[in-house]
C-alpha cells in the first residue's frame, strides 16, 4: 500500500469515527424532540381553536424567563453534548425526566386563556391522542419481534444453565458478566440469583472478591465475538495470561403474533472454575 493510500484510508476511518460520534447526540437530541411533539401539538391545538394565543408574557421577567428555559432546554441538551464529548451511546429514553418542564414552558411563554368550553375540548383531545397511543403500543407489541422487549428469558436461562452445567460438570453458577442485556434477564428471572460482575477493573469494585471469581468459574456475555474476550479479561481481572479464551455462540429466535421469526445471536464464554 503507497503512503497516499494509507492516508486515504485513515482519511476515511476519521470520517466514519465522526460520523458515529455524531450520530448517538443527535438521535438523542432528535429523540427528545419526538417527545415533545405530541404535547406541543395537543397546545397549538387548544391555542388555535381560541384564536387567542400570544407571544411573550408581561407577568414574566428575564430571570424567570432564563431560569424556565434553563430548566427545560439546558438538562437534555448537555447530556447530548457530554455524549459528543466522551463518544458514549446516550439512550433516547434517558431524557424523559428532562422535558418534563415542556408544557409549563408554552404556557408560559406564548400564554393562552383557558374557559370552561375550551378546557372540556382538551380532555376530549387527551383521551383521543391516549386511546390512539394505547391502540398502537398494543398493535405494536403483537407484531414486534424486539431483543429488548420479546427476550426468552426462560428458555434461554434454562439452555444456559444446561451448557455451564455440561461444562463445568455441575459446578454452580455463582457469577456472571458481560453485556447488561443478559446478565440483567439472569439477575431477575434467574432463582439461582447469580452474583453479576457490574464493572470491569478492581479500582472500580474493589468490593468484588477477585479471588473468589476465578476460583468459582464465571459466564461471560457479549453481543460481537469480537469484543468478548476482552470483556472476559476486563471481567475476570486475575485470569492467566495463557488462558485460551474460546468464544462459543448461542442462537435464539422470537416470534410475533402473525408468525413473523426474527433470529439473534449471544457470544458466550463458560470460564470453569479455577480452584
Amino acid at each position: 500500500m503507497t503512503a497516499q493510500a494509507e492516508i486515504d484510508s485513515d482519511s476515511v476511518q476519521v470520517a466514519v469515527f465522526s460520523l458515529k460520534r455524531l450520530f448517538a447526540p443527535v438521535k438523542f437530541l432528535a429523540d427528545q424532540i419526538l417527545a415533545v411533539a405530541p404535547c406541543i401539538g395537543l397546545y397549538l391545538i387548544l391555542a388555535f381553536k381560541n384564536k387567542n394565543i400570544k407571544a411573550g408574557n408581561e407577568s414574566l421577567n428575564i430571570s424567570d424567563k432564563v431560569f424556565l428555559l434553563t430548566v427545560c432546554i439546558v438538562p437534555a441538551l448537555a447530556q447530548g453534548i457530554m455524549g459528543l464529548i466522551t463518544g458514549g451511546y446516550i439512550h433516547g429514553s434517558w431524557g424523559s425526566i428532562m422535558i418534563a418542564f415542556t408544557g409549563i414552558v408554552l404556557f408560559a411563554f406564548f400564554p393562552t386563556k383557558f374557559n370552561e368550553k375550551s378546557f372540556s375540548f382538551f380532555v376530549k383531545m387527551i383521551y383521543i391522542v391516549l386511546f390512539i397511543w394505547i391502540t398502537i403500543m398494543v398493535v405494536f407489541s403483537q407484531l414486534q419481534v424486539k431483543h429488548a422487549i420479546s427476550y426468552p428469558y426462560e428458555s434461554n436461562i434454562k439452555a444456559f444453565h444446561e451448557i455451564w452445567d455440561k461444562q463445568t460438570n455441575g459446578a454452580d453458577l455463582k457469577y456472571i458478566g458481560g453485556h447488561i442485556d443478559y446478565i440483567f434477564q439472569f439477575r431477575v428471572y434467574d432463582k439461582t440469583r447469580p452474583h453479576v460482575i457490574l464493572e470491569s477493573f478492581r479500582y472500580k469494585n474493589p468490593w468484588e472478591n477477585h479471588d473468589d471469581i476465578l476460583k468459582s468459574g464465571a459466564l461471560i456475555f457479549s453481543k460481537k465475538e469480537n469484543k468478548l474476550e476482552k470483556t472476559v479479561r476486563e471481567t475476570i481481572i486475575n485470569l492467566p495470561e495463557d488462558y485460551k479464551i474460546t468464544p462459543e455462540m448461542f442462537e435464539y429466535e422470537i416470534k410475533n403474533k402473525v408468525g413473523r421469526i426474527k433470529k439473534f445471536k449471544v457470544y458466550y464464554v463458560v470460564i470453569p472454575p479455577q480452584g
